[in-house]
């Protein structure tokens, strides 16, 4: 398995009320469901940065391409969910050598 690190900085506006999720086109990231999704976790020391980790397996050789975006999940309003709409899906690659390493994916703000 390779050890991908998603982390993405929201806005505390958008972030209040709501949990930030990795969405995409894997299993481990829900299949595009944001209910299946990955949830990050906010950084105690660095307010408005969320991060997580997962195990990502992929056949031993083979590249994998993951589509996401982070979608802020309204739990406790019930609120309409907030997509990141002005931008393509966010995308990374597992390279084949990867296997047992770190990826770490700063993707700077959200929506943007």
């Amino acid at each position: 398995a390779t050890l991908v690190r998603f982390e993405v900085g929201v806005e505390p506006g958008i972030a209040s009320g709501g949990v930030v999720v990795a969405v995409g086109g894997h299993a481990a990231l829900g299949n595009w469901r944001p209910a299946s999704g990955l949830v990050l976790e906010p950084l105690p020391d660095r307010p408005g940065l969320f991060r997580a980790d997962i195990d990502i397996e992929k056949p031993p050789g083979a590249s994998l391409t993951l589509e996401y975006k982070y979608v802020v999940v309204r739990t406790a309003s019930g609120g309409p969910s907030i997509w990141e709409g002005s931008i393509d899906n966010r995308k990374i690659v597992v390279p084949p050598e990867a296997r047992g390493m770190l990826l770490h994916r700063p993707d700077g703000r959200f929506d943007s």
